[in-house]
């Protein structure tokens, strides 16, 4: 591991750029917007689908789909969705029964805009918290925090509240800009600003609770939009759908997918094998040196420098699927190629990684290292170890397969690290020869 050279910059073309648009729009719009899309389009074109003459059915349907996704999230234990829906269900309860039993006409709506408002600020709370027990005492506090602002929404209900109420419902700009809108001026500031910082997160790293918060906070601010009719509790229940499918998805990247690189997981690749056909390739890639640079520097920047890795595994030419298989190897998994045709795709990556400096910065590090040295940035040259096998005739199941990649990965450390190797069929293992200029070998 040592220093190494700049990389040089490489212009994107108009593909790259398309496909980096459609992947922003992918994070903002899947699947919370399309559901939002359709829930608009079915209750304007659809001809009472939801709700008809013989009255508010709308009604009935937020309580129960938030109840369902409350029970769901408590059983698969995701708490800030547990806590989202349940500020959605006591939010929908007093816009739909409490606020119109107890408040007069003329400070209904200044009530359902403070409600509007901490409802945006709450899910933008839990937009920047993580996952905790239920029993635990950030759960405790938050729905201590929930039961807190019940009590003073129902203070505001009384006669001291009309002050409170009269603020709310100032205008900061001239009030005909905001006809279209039954909310007052500082909701629609509220709303504003939680969209964009959830949104500007979401652009920056998908997460389906991220995507499943913001896309609920645009459900419920339509909602509040068209408070008192039918479409209310529709909206209430597309940001309950929304929430609910996005604990859905969280439970199967939990099952399929590694948490600290985002790359499928080692049970995913193994599903991957058993449903491949009779021909295909697979690469094991190693971290050379990783245990040293978190020795040295620490546990998060061994797993920045392994996001690093991940990221220009999956760049990998000809359709190869890249798997985290464990601590410090992935699996890079070739379907129709054969093991020779996979070694230049793979060599190609393993010397990119080489070229590619990996920069610690300063104020990073362990005891083992000087205070002078700690405060600088230091650049280090970090590289892999490939090894590739193939399904044939002598090694019939996946397992065979990823055994022959490893043991051509162990080749390529006892050669120097820093290598691809690639295993010939078990039935002429033991025949060996150099045919490249880098140590590339058959095993």
């Amino acid at each position: 591991m040592g220093l190494s050279s700049a990389n040089s910059r490489t212009h994107p073309t108009g593909i790259s750029l398309l496909l980096a648009s459609l992947k922003v729009f992918y994070r903002l719009a899947v699947p919370g917007g399309l559901l939002l899309f359709l829930a608009a389009a079915l209750m304007r074109y659809g001809n009472g689908v939801f709700y008809g003459a013989p009255g508010r059915q709308g009604q009935f349907y937020a309580p129960l789909i938030l109840s369902v996704g409350v029970v769901l999230s408590v059983l698969l234990g995701r708490t800030r969705v547990f806590l989202a829906l349940i500020f959605l269900l006591v939010t929908e309860r007093m816009l739909d029964w409490a606020v119109p039993q107890f408040v007069s006409p003329d400070r209904t709506l200044i009530l359902d805009a403070i409600v509007a408002s901490l409802f945006a600020v709450n899910l933008l709370i839990l937009s920047f918290t993580g996952d905790s027990s239920l029993l635990s005492k950030r759960t405790q506090r938050h729905l201590a925090f929930i039961a807190l602002q019940v009590v003073a929404i129902s203070l505001l209900t009384g006669p001291f509240g009309a002050e409170t109420a009269a603020v709310s419902g100032s205008s900061l700009v001239t009030p005909h800009l905001f006809t279209w809108s039954r909310l007052p001026q500082l909701s629609l500031l509220v709303f504003a600003l939680a969209a964009v910082v959830m949104a500007v997160r979401l652009v920056r790293r998908y997460e389906s609770v991220e995507s499943g918060l913001f896309w609920a906070l645009m459900a419920s601010f339509l909602a509040f939009k068209t408070d008192g009719t039918p479409q209310s509790g529709i909206y209430f229940s597309t940001a309950g759908v929304v929430l609910v499918l996005s604990v859905l998805e969280t439970s199967y990247l939990l099952i399929y997918r590694d948490e600290e690189t985002n790359l499928p997981n080692r049970r995913s690749l193994l599903n991957t094998v058993r449903k491949a056909g009779e021909f295909y390739s697979i690469g094991r890639v190693g971290v050379d040196n990783i245990k040293q640079l978190i020795n040295l520097y620490g546990e998060a920047q061994g797993l920045q420098a392994l996001r690093m890795i991940a990221l220009n595994l999956t760049r990998v030419a000809g359709g190869g699927k890249v798997f985290r298989y464990s601590h410090q190897e992935f699996v890079v998994f070739f379907t129709d190629k054969s093991a020779a045709e996979a070694v230049p795709l793979l060599d190609t990556i393993r010397k990119i990684v080489e070229r590619s400096p990996f920069t610690v910065r300063g104020g990073h590090g362990t005891r083992l290292l000087t205070l002078w040295r700690r405060k600088k940035d230091v650049e280090l040259g970090i590289t892999i170890s490939i090894g590739i096998a193939e399904r044939d005739i002598d090694r019939p199941t996946g397992n065979y397969v990823l055994q022959a990649a490893g043991k051509a990965l162990d080749r390529a450390r006892a050669k120097g690290r820093n290598c691809t190797v690639i295993s010939a069929p078990s039935r002429v293992a033991g025949r060996s020869s150099d045919f490249s200029t880098r140590v590339l070998s058959v095993e």
